[in-house]
């Protein structure tokens, strides 16, 4: 009885927690010579979510099927970022569903880190400091479309192309804690 109920906090708990920091990071190929690390870092309020979606693996997506699940979110959840450019520079990336959401993850980012996902960027000022680029990306076959692990830049000094991107969640604090709680309470509960 009371370990249900533990459980059931500690999921509830997770459920709640909506602000999340993910990072983005890998290695960059420049100009197949030279190899340049990078890392990006936002802090996500999934409660200013204004466009959220979801398509499970399998569904149809217009005349294609999701090769994975696509969880949509929009620009405006983003509180902090690393990264240089601005919200406003986040491109719509649209599924052929006609869909679109500004970041496509694989996972609901307030429960699980994801491991794919599309974010596009461009500055519109041509060639500029910071021109543009992509983290992850849309790949298709003759029937299913997913998200990707990739990332490629048009930015100086960056411009180069990284055939891996690592995603990582930092859980917030609060859940750590919570967690912690649950199971010290689950320890003592069962050594009586």
């Amino acid at each position: 009885g009371l370990s249900v109920l533990l459980c059931a906090a500690l999921v509830s708990g997770s459920a709640n927690a909506v602000i999340v920091d993910l990072t983005f990071s890998g290695v960059y190929d420049v100009n197949e010579t030279s190899h340049l690390p990078f890392s990006y870092a936002i802090t996500y309020d999934t409660s200013l979510n204004t466009n959220p979606m979801v398509f499970a693996s399998g569904s149809s997506l217009g005349p294609f099927i999701a090769l994975n699940d696509f969880h949509g979110y929009s620009a405006s959840g983003i509180t902090s970022a690393t990264w240089s450019w601005e919200t406003s520079e986040i491109q719509e990336s649209i599924l052929p569903n006609g869909a679109w959401a500004a970041l496509w993850f694989d996972t609901n980012i307030a429960v699980a880190a994801p491991t794919l996902m599309w974010v596009a960027f461009d500055d519109g000022s041509g060639y500029s400091e910071k021109l543009g680029g992509e983290m992850g990306g849309s790949v298709g076959g003759h029937h299913g479309i997913g998200l990707a692990s990739v990332a490629s830049f048009d930015d100086v000094p960056l411009s180069g192309y990284a055939s891996s991107l690592t995603i990582a969640l930092v859980p917030e604090p609060g859940t750590g804690l919570l967690m912690a709680l649950g199971l010290g309470f689950l320890a003592a509960y069962r050594r009586r």
